[in-house]
């Protein structure tokens, strides 16, 4: 994670969108929820970290073309995360 979560929370709140953006920490957010039971302040994290990933998904970022995903890769893939992938990131 090259941004932890507090940092991408420092970022938004200090209206820093171009870093907020660069972040690659919101996309290894696994949503187990540790940071928020050990959030002293009760902050939803993982709640934070996928509205960040909404925002990047609405601004057409990352997006999966079906057509050019390896056939292989498709074959040996699990049938769960080709859904879940398929759902977040196609138009």
């Amino acid at each position: 994670m090259d941004v932890p979560p507090n940092q991408v929370i420092r970022f938004i709140q200090l209206g820093l969108k171009d870093d907020v953006e660069k972040a690659t920490g919101p996309w290894f957010c696994a949503a187990c929820l540790v940071c928020q039971t050990r959030c002293p302040r009760g902050v939803d994290i993982p709640r934070l970290m996928e509205a960040v990933r909404a925002i990047h998904l609405r601004a057409k970022e990352g997006l999966i073309d079906v057509s050019e995903v390896d056939k292989e890769f498709l074959m040996d893939a699990p049938p769960l995360a080709l859904i879940s992938a398929f759902r977040k990131y196609t138009y």
